[in-house]
């Protein structure tokens, strides 16, 4: 029998508000990729829901992490 390893990496998230401040975080994920998609739905639904314009999530490296938190 095999079985399958799943190995958690460091995905960056920037998140950058309408008033364009925006926050860098660190989140130990599975798939980086499909944790963007839901941080950015998320975001998206967020907007909807309050009726104002939504955040802008984009993947960040680990640099503008620790360059965030300085």
């Amino acid at each position: 029998m095999s079985t399958t390893q799943i190995i958690a990496r460091d995905a960056y998230i920037r998140t950058t508000r309408s008033d364009g401040k925006s926050t860098v975080t660190q989140h130990r994920v599975w798939d980086a990729e499909r944790f963007l998609a839901a941080q950015q739905r998320e975001a998206m639904e967020r907007a909807r829901k309050d009726n104002v314009p939504p955040d802008i999530v984009t993947s960040a490296t680990a640099d503008e992490y620790r360059s965030a938190r300085a």
